[in-house]
């Protein structure tokens, strides 16, 4: 959890406390940094709210499992996990009473979740320069995935391919995803021509895109 939303969590809990009241009972759910940093808030040393209990997974140490949260009678739970929130929650859904205040924060848990497509960008050799948004790649994979799902024919073209980073990691999503399509990669190898500069969305020089085919074809081989 970044900074920003754990700071936001921390006055959501104290939001959660001064609502419920003095003396509410707190539980702490996850195992993260983040969950150390919540049990130590002042709203427990100061008094205002009894911390019941750090519960992450089978428990451990002071640590306690996650299956004896609702059992602790807990007025406010905080669930102190990013990307993981979602599985707590799924956890704890069926066991805490209606009444009980459930306080969250951070966005991680929405970003683009995939064991094959994580392994193939992990793996690359040549980087591919597909960045002119964040989740572009994850975008290319999608693309990919859905025309695979859909059964469609036929091959795959990338213009620009550099060194061929992107086409060396579209051709391992197609491998991946166990479609037989071919894949081209035309480029003049040259860079960008002057006049292009006005239409690109990078501050890196045109002529950084400059490159060899011979270069391409090693990077491909």
């Amino acid at each position: 959890m970044n900074p920003e939303d754990l700071f936001k969590l921390r006055i959501r809990l104290r939001d959660a406390v001064v609502e419920s009241g003095p003396g509410a009972r707190v539980a702490v759910a996850g195992w993260s940094p983040a969950a150390f940093e919540i049990a130590a808030d002042s709203v427990f040393s100061s008094g205002a709210a009894e911390r019941v209990g750090i519960f992450a997974g089978e428990g451990g140490g002071q640590v306690r499992p996650l299956r004896e949260l609702s059992a602790s009678n807990p007025d406010i739970v905080v669930v102190a996990e990013d990307a993981g929130k979602e599985a707590i929650l799924d956890e704890i859904a069926t066991s805490v009473p209606a009444v009980t205040k459930i306080v969250i924060g951070g966005f991680a848990h929405f970003e683009f979740n995939d064991a094959t497509f994580d392994s193939i960008c992990r793996d690359l050799f040549i980087p591919s320069f597909a960045n002119g948004y964040r989740h572009c790649l994850v975008h290319i994979y999608q693309c990919l995935a859905n025309a695979q799902r859909r059964g469609l024919k036929g091959a795959v073209a990338e213009f620009g391919m550099f060194k061929g980073g992107t086409t060396m990691l579209i051709s391992r999503f197609i491998e991946a995803l166990g479609a037989d399509w071919k894949v081209y990669g035309f480029d003049t190898f040259d860079g960008f021509p002057p006049s292009a500069v006005r239409w690109t969305c990078t501050a890196i020089p045109t002529a950084s895109f400059s490159t060899s085919t011979p270069c391409a074809r090693c990077s491909l081989a």
